[in-house]
C-alpha cells in the first residue's frame, strides 16, 4: 500500500503536504464528511510527523496565530454565552480554526500553492460542468429556465450554496488569468466567466470584474480568441441576473425598512432588504443589550434576533435568519476582540499580498473582504476551511513562485 502511495505521489509530482492540502480544497465541493475527513487524516499525519522525527518544531506565524486566537475566544466565550448548547454546537463547528493552523506549523516544507490551486481550478472546472449538465437535464423535465440560475443550480451538488461556489469559481478565474495559458485554460477560463453569472452572486461578480479590469486586463487578451463565445455566454446568463437586479431595486425601500413596525407575511422582500433590516436588528439589540465589547457568545445570538423578528411581525421564513454580515455577527457573537482578530487577518494578508506583490493572493483577499459584508462566510464549513486554508497556503508557501503571480507595471 505504502508503495502505491509513494509511486503515486511521484507521478503527480506532489508532495505529501500538497496532496492534503488539495484534498482539503476540492473536498470542499464533495459532501462535508468528505472534507472533515480530509482536515482530520491532514492533522492526524502532522501529530505523527512531529512525534516521529525529533528534529520537527512546530512553526507559527502571525497569521496561524491569530486564527489560534480567535478559535480561544469563541472557546472562552461559553463562560458568558446566553445560549450554551447553541455556543457550544457552533464551537463543535469551527474546529478547523486551530486543527488547520497546526497542521500546517508542523508540514510547511515543500509547498507550491499554485500547484494546489491549478488542481483545485480544475476540479472546480469539472464541477461546474456537472452542474451544467444536470441543470439541462432538469430543463427538460421541469421547462424551468431557473433551474439554470443561482441555488438551483449550484444545489445540484453536494447541496452547494452559489455563494462558495461563486467564490471558488473567482478565485478559480484569477488563477488562470495569470498563469500561462495554453488551449485548455482558455476553455476552461471561458467556460467559467459566464457560469460565475448563472451563480448570480451580485456581490461576487462585481468585486471580481473590478479587480480583473483594474489588474488583468493584459491577461484578458488571450481571450479574444474565443470573444465570441464569451459574449455569448455572457448575454444568455446575464438574463436572470438582470431579472434579480431589478427585482432588488422594485423591492428595495430601505427607509420604510428602518422605520415600519409591522411588515406582515406579505411584505416583499430583496437582498438589499433583508441585509437593511438585519443592520436594524442589530442596532436596536446593542441599545437594549450593549453586548459590543464581548457579544452574546459564540452562535448564541439567534434567540435574541428570533424575538426581534417577531415584534416586527416578520413572516416565519424571515424570522430567525443570521446578520448576512461576518462584521456585525462577530461583533455579536465575540464582541470587538473577535472582530479585532478577523481584520488582522486580512490586514496581514492585503500587506504581505502589497509587499511580494502577489496579485493572486491580493484579489482572494480582497474578495473576502467585501463578501464578508453581505454573508456569514466563517460560520459554515466550506466558507472557513478555504479562507483558512487558502491563507495558510499562501503564508507558508515557496516565495519563489511561478512569475505568472508578480504584477509588473
Amino acid at each position: 500500500m505504502k508503495h502505491y502511495f509513494l509511486n503515486f505521489l511521484k507521478k503527480s509530482d506532489l508532495s505529501v503536504n500538497e496532496l492534503f492540502s488539495s484534498l482539503i480544497l476540492c473536498s470542499l465541493m464533495l459532501p462535508r464528511i468528505v472534507n472533515s475527513l480530509a482536515i482530520g487524516l491532514f492533522f492526524i499525519y502532522s501529530i505523527i510527523i512531529f512525534f516521529k522525527y525529533k528534529g520537527t518544531k512546530f512553526r507559527f506565524t502571525k497569521i496561524s496565530l491569530f486564527f489560534i486566537s480567535f478559535f480561544v475566544i469563541c472557546v472562552l466565550s461559553l463562560f458568558w454565552s446566553i445560549d450554551l448548547t447553541a455556543s457550544k454546537e457552533g464551537i463543535s463547528r469551527i474546529v478547523s480554526f486551530i486543527l488547520i493552523p497546526i497542521s500546517f506549523s508542523v508540514n510547511y516544507q515543500k509547498i507550491r500553492p499554485l500547484k494546489i490551486f491549478y488542481f483545485f481550478s480544475y476540479f472546480t472546472f469539472f464541477v461546474a460542468l456537472l452542474m451544467l449538465l444536470k441543470a439541462i437535464i432538469n430543463y427538460f423535465q421541469t421547462k424551468d429556465y431557473h433551474v439554470f440560475f443561482y441555488h438551483n443550480l449550484s444545489n445540484t451538488i453536494s447541496d452547494l450554496h452559489a455563494i462558495y461556489f461563486s467564490i471558488f469559481v473567482s478565485f478559480s478565474i484569477f488563477l488562470l488569468l495569470l498563469k500561462d495559458k495554453n488551449k485548455l485554460d482558455l476553455v476552461v477560463t471561458i467556460f467559467l466567466i459566464p457560469f460565475l453569472f448563472l451563480l448570480s452572486s451580485k456581490t461576487v461578480i462585481v468585486i471580481s470584474f473590478i479587480l480583473w479590469i483594474s489588474f488583468f486586463k493584459k491577461n484578458f487578451l488571450f481571450l479574444k480568441k474565443g470573444f465570441i463565445a464569451v459574449i455569448t455566454l455572457l448575454l444568455l446568463s446575464s438574463v436572470f441576473f438582470k431579472e434579480r437586479i431589478f427585482k432588488e431595486i422594485n423591492n428595495s425601500n430601505l427607509i420604510e425598512i428602518f422605520q415600519k413596525e409591522n411588515f406582515g407575511w406579505q411584505y416583499k422582500w430583496s437582498g438589499i432588504g433583508i441585509r437593511t433590516l438585519q443592520i436594524r436588528t442589530f442596532y436596536e439589540l446593542l441599545n437594549e443589550d450593549d453586548f459590543m465589547l464581548h457579544g452574546y457568545g459564540y452562535n448564541a445570538v439567534r434567540e435574541k434576533i428570533i424575538k426581534k423578528h417577531k415584534s416586527y411581525k416578520l413572516y416565519s421564513g424571515m424570522v430567525g435568519i443570521d446578520f448576512h454580515n461576518q462584521y456585525l455577527q462577530l461583533i455579536a457573537e465575540v464582541g470587538l476582540l473577535g472582530l479585532f482578530i478577523i481584520l488582522m487577518i486580512f490586514m496581514l494578508s492585503i500587506k504581505k499580498a502589497v509587499t511580494e506583490r502577489d496579485l493572486l493572493f491580493f484579489s482572494f483577499s480582497v474578495l473576502l473582504i467585501f463578501v464578508c459584508i453581505t454573508e456569514i462566510y466563517l460560520a459554515r464549513q466550506r466558507g472557513l476551511v478555504f479562507f483558512v486554508t487558502t491563507t495558510l497556503l499562501f503564508v507558508y508557501g515557496k516565495k519563489i513562485q511561478h512569475k505568472i503571480i508578480k504584477y509588473n507595471k
